[in-house]
C-alpha cells in the first residue's frame, strides 16, 4: 500500500511538472476565488523550476508574454502581501527572467511593481530575506528596464527619421509580394509620446534621457511636428529636464538644441517655454557648462525667447537674466580687447558667443531690467440689499390696516 501511494504522489508530481506555462498561469488565476495558498505555492514552485531551467526557458518567456502572466502573479501578490513566502516565490520568478525577458520586467515596472516593492520593504521590515532580497533586485530591474527602454526608443528614433506618410511608403514596398494589403503606421505624435513615456520612467537615468533626446530631435526636425506637437507633452518634458541635469553638458546640449528646432519651426512654442522658466535656468546652465559648444546653443536658445514679444517681456522682467546678457557682453568685448594682435588669443574671443539680436535687445533696454508694479487686490464691490431691513414699508405698497400696524410686504386686498 505504502509503495502503490508513493507511485500515485510521483506521477501527481510529474504530471504537474509536464504541466506548459500557459497551463500553470490559468490555474494560478483560478486559484484566487478560493485563496487555495498550498495550491499557489506548487504553482509558484513550477514556474520557478521552468525558468530557471538550462533548456527551454525562452520558450516558457515567450508563453508567460503571451498569457499575461506579469500580470497575473503582480494580483496573487497585491492580494496576498501579508504572505512572506508569496513575496519571495513571486520576487524570485521575475528575478529569473529579468535577463532574458524584457517584456516582462517593463511590464513589471508598469503594473507597479517598483510601488509594490517600497511598500513590501515598509510592511515586512523585519523579514531580513526580504530585506537583502529586494534592493539588488530592484536595483537590478532598474538596469535592465533602462537598457530596454534604451532600445525601444532607438528603434522609434529610426522610424521618427521619416514622416509619416515617408513611413507608410517604405511599409508599402516591404510588403509587395505580401498577401497583406493594410498598412497601417503608428503616427509621428504617437511614437513620441511612446517615447516621453519611457523618459519619464527613468527620469533620472541620463543615458536614457540622452536616446530620448536624440529621438525627440529627430520629431523637431521631421515634417509632421507642425500639425502634431500640440498632442505631445515635448516641451514640458524637455524644460524639466534641464534643472535636472545642469552639469551634463551632452544632455544639455540636446535638450537646448530640440527647444531650439522645435521654437524655429513654430515660434508659438516660445512663451510656453518663457512661462516655465527657462529664461532664468540659462545663467546657471551657462556657468555650470563651460564647452563653449554648449554655451554657445544656450545664447542661441535666449536669442530666440528675445524675438519673440511674449517672451521678450518675461525675459526683461527677469533681473538675473538681465545681468547675464550684460556679464556676456563685457566678457566678449574684454577678450576681443585683449586678443589685439597676438596669435595665441585671436580665436578666443570667437569662444564667447553674443547674438546679435541680443546685443540690440541689451542696448533697447539700457541694461536696465523692467520693474513691475505690484498686482493690487480688487476690493469686492459691495451690492446694496434689496430690502431695506427694520424700516417701515412705504405708503401703497400693502393695505391700510397693516400699514397701520407695521407689517411688512405687499399684500393682495380682498
Amino acid at each position: 500500500v505504502l509503495r502503490r501511494s508513493q507511485l500515485f504522489t510521483s506521477r501527481v508530481i510529474m504530471g504537474l511538472q509536464s504541466m506548459k506555462v500557459s497551463e500553470i498561469i490559468t490555474r494560478i488565476d483560478e486559484c484566487l476565488i478560493p485563496d487555495d495558498r498550498e495550491a499557489l505555492l506548487n504553482y509558484f514552485e513550477m514556474l520557478e523550476k521552468k525558468f530557471g531551467a538550462y533548456f527551454g526557458k525562452k520558450t516558457s518567456a515567450l508563453l508567460f508574454n503571451h498569457h499575461n502572466g506579469t500580470i497575473t502573479i503582480l494580483k496573487v501578490m497585491k492580494r496576498m502581501m501579508s504572505d512572506e513566502v508569496i513575496l519571495r516565490m513571486g520576487i524570485n520568478i521575475f528575478d529569473l527572467q529579468r535577463k532574458y525577458n524584457k517584456s516582462a520586467i517593463l511590464e513589471f515596472m508598469k503594473m507597479g511593481g517598483l510601488e509594490m516593492l517600497d511598500k513590501t520593504m515598509i510592511d515586512h521590515a523585519e523579514d531580513l530575506f526580504l530585506v537583502d532580497q529586494i534592493p539588488p533586485f530592484k536595483k537590478s530591474i532598474l538596469n535592465t528596464g533602462a537598457r530596454a527602454a534604451i532600445e525601444e526608443i532607438e528603434g522609434e528614433a529610426i522610424s521618427l527619421q521619416l514622416c509619416h506618410k515617408c513611413q507608410e511608403t517604405v511599409e508599402r514596398a516591404r510588403r509587395v509580394f505580401s498577401s497583406s494589403t493594410a498598412t497601417k503606421i503608428p503616427r509621428s505624435c504617437d511614437r513620441v509620446n511612446r517615447v516621453l513615456m519611457f523618459m519619464g520612467n527613468f527620469e533620472d537615468r541620463a543615458t536614457v534621457t540622452k536616446s530620448g533626446l536624440d529621438a525627440l530631435i529627430f520629431f523637431a526636425k521631421n515634417a509632421d511636428s507642425k500639425d502634431t506637437m500640440g498632442e505631445t507633452n515635448l516641451v514640458t518634458m524637455v524644460c524639466d529636464i534641464i534643472p535636472r541635469f545642469l552639469e551634463n553638458p551632452e544632455v544639455m546640449w540636446r535638450a537646448f538644441f530640440c527647444l531650439h528646432i522645435a521654437c524655429a519651426a513654430q515660434p508659438e512654442l516660445l512663451p510656453e517655454i518663457a512661462r516655465n522658466g527657462v529664461h532664468e535656468m540659462i545663467p546657471d546652465a551657462y556657468e555650470a557648462n563651460n564647452d563653449p559648444k554648449v554655451q554657445q546653443q544656450m545664447m542661441w536658445m535666449l536669442d530666440l525667447l528675445v524675438s519673440n514679444s511674449k517672451s521678450r517681456i518675461r525675459v526683461h522682467i527677469s533681473e538675473k537674466c538681465v545681468k547675464f546678457i550684460g556679464m556676456c557682453i563685457t566678457t566678449r568685448k574684454e577678450k576681443i580687447d585683449k586678443a589685439g594682435l597676438s596669435v595665441k588669443e585671436k580665436f578666443k574671443p570667437y569662444m564667447c558667443i553674443v547674438p546679435l539680436n541680443l546685443r540690440e535687445f541689451y542696448r533697447t533696454i539700457k541694461g536696465q531690467h523692467l520693474i513691475v508694479a505690484p498686482e493690487i487686490e480688487e476690493e469686492e464691490r459691495k451690492y446694496k440689499a434689496r430690502a431695506k431691513f427694520g424700516k417701515k414699508p412705504r405708503y401703497g405698497t400693502v393695505g391700510t390696516k397693516l400699514f397701520n400696524d407695521g407689517e411688512k410686504g405687499l399684500v393682495d386686498e380682498d
